[in-house]
């Protein structure tokens, strides 16, 4: 159940991964608060799915 359940959240994860990298990454400012709020971010999003 918890392999099936990490195959399609994977998926997920990966294309929100791209999604997300090229946006916020071009958008964002060279600013080290950004770059933490990001990994912050990344960081709940994971244990969400």
């Amino acid at each position: 159940m918890v392999f099936k359940k990490d195959e399609p959240s994977k998926g997920h994860q990966g294309d929100a991964a791209v999604v997300a990298s090229p946006g916020p990454l071009p958008q964002a400012p060279p600013t080290p608060k950004s770059r933490v709020r990001n990994s912050v971010n990344f960081s709940l999003f994971l244990p969400l799915f």
